[in-house]
């Protein structure tokens, strides 16, 4: 590979060539496949420091909700994890990965293992974290697409306004998340408003010294304007296209 990281994965495809090639074995080899996609390290500020402060909040508890999250992390490139109670004596696990290794953060066949894996934590053949009585079911999260409008839009630097305002859009549905009772920290994130969505616009278009009429959101697979999306199990969100009319 070409380092440790982001930077080291490869294209089925690509070619590797031995720095000291072997005697009798071709100095150059085709990678067929991925098996596991490498991750840049957390990042110290953000993300190691606001895993020990979660850490530190949520206690392990013997196979509750915030000791499935925190077992589950520890899956290479998983940064959420959302545990539901599902059918009888079962446990739905949801889990998200960097931005880098997918941009919707949905993790692959191996991830969703790895994280399996972290939960149950076989040692000599049998699992000895889980409580023995729960069966897990490792899933990926969904993202959801939305389209928002932005009516009337004047602004001095129109361009830089819409760019900053498609960009805050970007990040502020990115980061709505399900809302589970007893494990997720406050505030809640879980719901979509268009008054939420007409603060975000406002909040840039007032740096900008400009003015614009209003904003409404919708889901991207088509339908009318909504209110309100709440979010529902593992699923989160992203925007798909900001239109300015």
């Amino acid at each position: 590979g070409g380092g440790a990281g982001v930077i080291g994965n490869l294209d089925p495809g690509s070619i590797i060539t031995f720095v000291n090639p072997i005697s009798q074995v071709q100095p150059n080899m085709v990678v067929l496949s991925t098996n596991v996609t490498g991750a840049n390290g957390e990042n110290v500020d953000v993300d190691y420091r606001q895993r020990v402060v979660d850490r530190f909040k949520k206690r392990p508890q013997g196979g509750s909700y915030s000791d499935l999250e925190l077992w589950g992390e520890e899956a290479a490139g998983v940064i959420n994890v959302y545990p539901y109670t599902g059918s009888p004596g079962e446990v739905d696990v949801y889990s998200e990965v960097l931005a880098n290794i997918d941009p919707d953060g949905i993790p692959n066949a191996a991830t969703l293992q790895a994280v399996l894996d972290a939960i149950e934590l076989n040692e000599n053949g049998r699992a000895t974290r889980r409580p023995a009585n729960m069966f897990v079911n490792s899933l990926p999260i969904s993202r959801t697409g939305f389209d928002v409008t932005v009516q009337n839009l004047v602004a001095e630097d129109l361009p830089g306004t819409q760019i900053d305002i498609e960009n805050a859009l970007t990040e502020f549905f990115f980061n709505r998340e399900p809302f589970i009772d007893g494990l997720t920290i406050l505030p809640k994130k879980n719901v979509i408003s268009s008054t939420g969505v007409i603060s975000v616009v406002e909040d840039i278009v007032a740096l900008a010294g400009g003015t614009f009429l209003t904003a409404t959101f919708k889901l991207d697979s088509g339908g009318a304007n909504l209110s309100t999306y709440t979010l529902g199990n593992g699923e989160k969100a992203k925007v798909v296209d900001v239109v300015f009319s």
